[in-house]
């Protein structure tokens, strides 16, 4: 079986070493997107650590916490990686490490073949996490919930809380009683089901970027819908 680790990063590139030097394969390819903010992360120090394992660096976007932009990035990433038609793809963080050896790892797939691997949350867990509130009410500027000056964040985040505030006065709900799914955003996925996201891409941009003012945490939502209307389709 051959396998695409996607990775999404913005520092830690010694981790990235470590990862690549453990899961370095013919079988195992990495592909790169690091966030174009991280001007200090050197890629170069990654290129030559391999010797069985290709590695690709995409395209760079500027990704900010809890927005579409991240579901950009994993579009990017999907979208290069299926070019070369791998059995599995793996997204994973550049703060990710490896807990099983490469050799557990090939087992573990190999037992589980074209099994899709998504968090799904319990109801009850999206519920004491207000998961619906989410994408019951209009975000603005996510871009700046982790911006690091002080005074371009502060009057951001103002903005935003009162205009979430305002919506709730009034009894804004974006979904008109449509319930969501939810989970984490990192997966391991079949060639399959890779190609079925990408397909369905415009219909994700569609539903979750028609608004210029955006869901908060769009980017855990978007996976879990797609499963769902897929399972329904075969059932």
């Amino acid at each position: 079986m051959r396998h695409a680790i996607l990775i999404t990063t913005h520092d830690n590139v010694e981790i990235s070493k470590n990862l690549l030097s453990l899961y370095d394969d013919k079988n195992i390819d990495f592909y790169f997107l690091i966030d174009k903010k991280a001007k200090s992360y050197n890629e170069e120090v990654l290129k030559d650590i391999c010797k069985k394992s290709n590695v690709y660096f995409v395209p760079k976007i500027n990704i900010y916490w809890g927005s579409f932009s991240q579901i950009q990035a994993e579009y990017i990433l999907l979208e290069n990686a299926v070019k070369k038609s791998y059995d599995y793809y793996h997204l994973i963080s550049g703060c990710d490490i490896p807990l099983y050896t490469k050799n557990e790892f090939f087992d573990f797939f190999e037992q589980n073949k074209g099994k899709e691997f998504v968090e799904y949350s319990p109801k009850e867990i999206a519920e004491k996490n207000k998961v619906q509130d989410r994408v019951k009410y209009y975000y603005a500027f996510m871009e700046s919930v982790r911006e690091k000056s002080a005074i371009k964040r502060k009057p951001k985040t103002f903005l935003r809380e009162f205009f979430l505030k305002l919506q709730k006065l009034l009894k804004i709900d974006r979904t008109k009683g449509k319930e969501f799914q939810y989970g984490s955003n990192w997966f391991d996925i079949t060639d399959d089901f890779a190609k079925y996201v990408l397909k369905n891409k415009p219909w994700v941009i569609k539903h979750l970027r028609k608004h210029v003012v955006q869901m908060n945490y769009s980017y855990k939502h978007y996976f879990l819908i797609l499963l769902f209307i897929q399972i329904i389709i075969i059932v």
